[in-house]
């Protein structure tokens, strides 16, 4: 087995534990255990793109189509697009969880400061997200994520 198909066989089961994980989910915030089955998958994910990169559009989707592994991903492009992706939604949400610390438990003279930057790293994060995401194609975009969940969290088309 190549490191190419160990890559895919990697993201597509990431993405049903993602998936089952928002199965047991109880309210629409996101859970620690999502948020760290999302960074392996992001991890995967960039592993994919180094291992493809010498590959041609053509030879990646071959890949795709005669495996039957991760079928949303139809070229390199896209793959590059979901990482991006996944990538500012693991900025947003890191800012947001260490912003969230600092206005419940730190109270020092500098909190106020880390506060700002924090928030206005998320509010960045997410402003990049939206710009990646308005570019591609509605169905490209709805498949893209509805693989790993994120419409479940306000990252739905509607939401952008």
């Amino acid at each position: 087995m190549s490191a190419i198909h160990r890559q895919l066989i990697a993201l597509d089961m990431l993405a049903q534990d993602l998936i089952e994980e928002l199965d047991g989910l109880c309210s629409e915030r996101v859970t620690q255990q999502y948020l760290a089955l999302l960074k392996q998958y992001h991890i995967h994910g960039l592993s994919l793109a180094d291992e493809v990169e010498t590959l041609s559009d053509y030879d990646f989707s071959k890949w795709i189509t005669q495996h039957q592994v991760c079928r949303f991903l139809i070229s390199k492009k896209l793959l590059l697009v979901q990482n991006r992706l996944v990538g500012y939604v693991l900025d947003y949400y890191d800012a947001s969880r260490k912003s969230d610390e600092i206005r419940h438990s730190d109270f020092s003279e500098h909190a106020d400061r880390r506060f700002d930057l924090l928030t206005t790293k998320a509010i960045k994060a997410r402003s990049q997200y939206r710009t990646v995401a308005k570019a591609m194609n509605q169905n490209d975009y709805l498949k893209l994520i509805e693989y790993i969940g994120l419409p479940l969290f306000d990252w739905g088309w509607e939401q952008l």
